[in-house]
């Protein structure tokens, strides 16, 4: 049976991290509820190494991984999901690595109490400025579901138009390089 860490808050409010073997990630995270304990972190317990005796490489965080993620989280929101259940689906979901450990992150702070706007500041996610003012905006104003899918529009159009200019761009730099050689 696999063995899984966790990181929880128990009923009043202190950390509680330990291990416990259960026949999967949802059984363990069951038995966990069933002990009055709040999940922050849930993770299989491996040894040093992954299956092949080497850790697989992790991708670079691209834009369009930003875009799902976000798109997602607006669309649970809008469909009624509550803020913190639809952030800690996030944290479990199979995005890009940096992604599930920011909304991980994230998910922590909302349990302790903390607005979702700054929980979204404190991560390393390559965020545009105009996005978290459009999510304080959202919070204040009760619209946070709508603000995060315009914000997500907005990103999806920035990502646009710097693929375009890229596009661009490519058929100068080709006629420059052809001159130079």
């Amino acid at each position: 049976m696999p063995t899984y860490r966790f990181q929880a808050l128990n009923a009043k409010g202190a950390t509680i991290s330990g291990t416990l073997q259960a026949a999967g990630e949802r059984e363990a995270a069951r038995a966990l509820d069933e002990r009055g304990l709040a999940v922050i972190a849930l993770d299989p317990a491996t040894g040093s190494a992954g299956a092949g005796g080497r850790r697989q490489r992790v991708s670079r965080l691209r834009a369009q991984d930003i875009i799902v993620a976000f798109h997602e989280l607006a669309t649970m929101l809008q469909s009624g999901v509550a803020l913190a259940e639809a952030v800690a689906s996030q944290a479990r979901s199979a995005h890009h690595p940096r992604i599930v450990a920011a909304f991980s992150t994230i998910s922590t702070a909302l349990r302790r109490g903390q607005s979702f706007s700054d929980a979204l500041a404190g991560t390393d996610l390559p965020l545009p400025g105009y996005f978290g003012i459009l999510v304080r905006a959202g919070e204040q104003s009760g619209l946070l579901a709508q603000a995060l899918a315009d914000g997500v529009a907005q990103l999806e159009y920035d990502h646009q138009v710097r693929g375009e200019i890229r596009q661009a761009l490519t058929y100068p730099a080709v006629l420059v390089a052809a001159g130079l050689g």
